[in-house]
C-alpha cells in the first residue's frame, strides 16, 4: 500500500466516525478517575462552579456532582431548588447492564439523585421492545417511594437514553454517537430528544489558562421528529485523545471547560491535558 493510499483510508475511517484523522485513537476510560469543570457563569452575574464526573465504578456507572451556588439553574446538576443546597447533590448514572446494550454503550437504564447517603430521588427507565414500536417508560419516585411522575417515548427507530455523562464519555468509550442516531437527553431537569452533530475540526477558545489545542466540534441539538427541525442547544469539543475539553451551552449562560484530571492515579491540570 502506498503513502496515497493510506491517507485516503484514513480519511475515509474519518469521515465514518465523524472524527479528524488526527483524531482516530483515543484514551481508555478505564486510565482515568476522575474528570473535573471549572463552569463559567459570568454572563449570569454567577460566581464560577464546578462539575466532577467520577468514573471509579465505570463501566457499570458514574457519579457525578456540581459544586457552588444556585447549581439548580444547571440542567445537569443534581437538585431542586427547594433542595438543600448547603450539602452536594450527587448524581449516579447507571448505564443499560442487558445483553442488548453492553454498558460501554452508553444507554442509561438509571439516575439516582442523593445526599449524605440520603437518596432524594430515582428516574429508572424500562426499555420495552415488545411494543409495537420502540418504547422506552421513564418513572422518577422520591426517595420514600412515592411516584413523582411518569412519561413514555415512543419512536419508529431504536432509542438511546443519554445524560451528559454519556455524552462526554461517548468517544472515549468507543462508541461514539453519530448523527443518525435517535438520541433522547435525559436528566432529572430535561427531557427531549437530541441529535449529535460533527462540525468539524476547531480551537475552543475560552476564558482562563487554557493552552490553544486541536478539538473535533460537536453541535448537540433539539431535534422535533413530527417536521425534523433541529436547534443548536450547545456545543462540545473533543481533543486527539478523545477527551472532552469544553461544554458550552449556545444561550451563553454557562459555559464549562476541563481543568483537572486524574489519569492512571497521576493529577494533571488544563496545561497537561489540552
Amino acid at each position: 500500500m502506498n503513502k496515497n493510499t493510506l491517507l485516503a483510508g484514513l480519511a475515509a475511517l474519518a469521515g465514518m466516525f465523524g472524527q479528524t484523522a488526527v483524531a482516530v485513537e483515543v484514551a481508555k476510560v478505564s486510565d482515568f478517575k476522575r474528570l473535573s469543570y471549572n463552569i463559567d457563569r459570568s454572563k449570569q452575574g454567577l460566581e464560577n462552579a464546578r462539575y466532577v464526573v467520577d468514573l471509579s465504578q465505570w463501566p457499570t456507572s458514574v457519579t457525578s456532582w456540581c459544586e457552588g451556588e444556585k447549581l439548580y439553574n444547571l440542567p445537569f446538576c443534581g437538585g431542586k431548588k427547594e433542595d438543600d443546597q448547603n450539602r452536594t447533590i450527587s448524581k449516579q448514572v447507571t448505564f443499560a447492564p442487558d445483553k442488548r446494550h453492553a454498558p460501554t454503550h452508553l444507554q442509561v437504564d438509571a439516575v439516582v439523585q442523593w445526599q449524605n447517603d440520603k437518596v432524594l430521588r430515582t428516574h429508572n427507565i424500562n426499555y420495552r421492545d415488545d411494543h409495537k414500536r420502540i418504547k422506552a417508560s421513564l418513572k422518577s419516585k422520591a426517595g420514600n417511594g412515592a411516584l413523582l411522575s411518569k412519561a413514555n417515548i415512543i419512536s419508529d427507530q431504536p432509542i438511546t437514553l443519554i445524560t451528559l455523562e454519556a455524552m462526554l464519555l461517548n468517544v472515549m468509550s468507543g462508541k461514539s454517537f453519530k448523527s443518525a442516531d435517535n438520541l433522547h437527553w435525559f436528566e432529572p431537569k430535561r427531557s427531549k430528544r437530541m441529535k449529535w452533530v460533527y462540525v468539524g475540526p476547531d480551537s475552543p477558545s475560552i476564558k482562563g489558562n487554557y493552552p490553544k489545542a486541536k478539538a473535533d466540534k460537536w453541535t448537540v441539538n433539539h431535534y422535533n421528529p413530527h417536521n425534523g427541525a433541529q436547534t443548536e442547544m450547545f456545543t462540545v469539543y473533543f481533543n486527539q485523545r478523545g477527551l472532552p475539553l469544553v461544554v458550552q451551552a449556545n444561550s451563553g449562560k454557562w459555559v464549562m471547560a476541563l481543568d483537572k484530571v486524574i489519569e492512571n492515579n497521576q493529577r494533571k491540570t488544563a496545561l497537561q491535558i489540552w
